[in-house]
This record gives C-alpha cells, structure tokens and sequence, in this order.
C-alpha cells in the first residue's frame, strides 16, 4: 500500500497488514499507535511526528520525522536509512539494529530486551539507552551521553548494557553515567 497525505494519518484501532507500507505526509503526523501487527517492511516520511505501535519486529525501510516513537513487541531493524530531527524515542521487546551509514538522529532515548546498535552519519545526543544486551554506538560526529536525572540519581544510567561500545569519529562528551555489566569500550 503507498498513501499519500497532505495531513495527519491515524487509525481508531489496530490495523493488520503483510505487505510494504509506504507513507509520506507532506504536513502532519503519522499517528499509528494501536498496538498494530504490520509484517512487511514500513516507509514512514513526514515533517511532522511519528508514533507507532507493532506487536511484531518493526522493518523500516526509510523513515524520516521531527519526533518519532516507536514501540515494538519484538525487534526493531532497517534495512534503509532513519533521518529524526528531533528526539527518537524507541521501545523494543527484542533487539534494535538501525546501522546503516546514511542514519542521522539527533537525540535517542531507548529501552531494549535485548541489544541495542545505532550507527549515525554525524553528531548524536544520547539521553537514554537501557538495554538488557549489549549497546553498541557508533557515530562520524560527536557523542554527547546526557545527564537528564537532577535529583536523587542513585544507580540511574544513562546507557546500560552487559557490554558497551561507544564509537566517535570526533569527540566523547560523558555528561551522565555509564553501566556495563562486563566491559566498556569508549
């Protein structure tokens, strides 16, 4: 299916589909967040926010958006590039692989069940990444690791992983704290 809006797109309840989806809306939202099962591969394109919702492995092809967020049931991958000018915001019950060398995030808050792998063409702010496997960040430009917590901090982390491999091709900025349960590598 290929829609193509000049608003927001949404659904009142959960939609169900086993081939490709393409979406491009030229002025709004792309708002698909009732726990849907799509099984093929997802292009999602807007200036404006993303929120989707997949009880399966979410297959993104090409994504671009201001905001994004993306909840999945099992893994999150891509096979083509994920552009978020703003803030990503992903949730995956499995792994997160998006490692292709065209990627550009600005900021990324995670949370995995299990791996966690982010490669980014230039800079990159991380104000979260909780994962229950191994994190591994790779980026041409800056990292910048946020401290987002002001009070009573205790053990909060801003990346955690068992192992955790941070990669720039400029410069590591450290603001937050780091947790691997066996090694880091910076």
């Amino acid at each position: 299916i290929d829609i193509t809006l000049g608003g927001d797109l949404s659904s009142s309840g959960p939609l169900f589909y086993t081939g490709d989806l393409i979406v491009e809306s030229k002025r709004g939202n792309i708002l698909l967040d009732k726990k849907n099962n799509f099984t093929g591969s997802l292009s999602l394109k807007t200036q404006g926010d993303i929120f989707l919702a997949n009880d399966s492995t979410i297959r993104l092809a090409a994504l671009s958006g201001n905001n994004v967020t993306l909840t999945s049931g099992s893994d999150i991958t891509s096979t083509g590039s994920v552009n978020v000018t703003g803030l990503a915001t992903l949730h995956s019950n499995g792994s997160t692989n998006l490692t292709s060398i065209d990627n550009n995030f600005n900021h990324v808050n995670m949370t995995s069940n299990g791996n966690v792998a982010i490669t980014d063409r230039n800079n990159l702010t991380i104000e979260s990444i909780q994962a229950k496997g191994n994190v591994e960040i790779s980026a041409a430009g800056p990292i910048v690791v946020a401290n987002l917590c002001t009070d009573n901090c205790g053990t909060i982390s801003a990346v955690k992983g068992d192992n955790v491999i941070l990669k720039s091709g400029q410069s590591l900025r450290v603001e937050g704290a780091l947790s691997a349960a066996n090694a880091l590598s910076l």
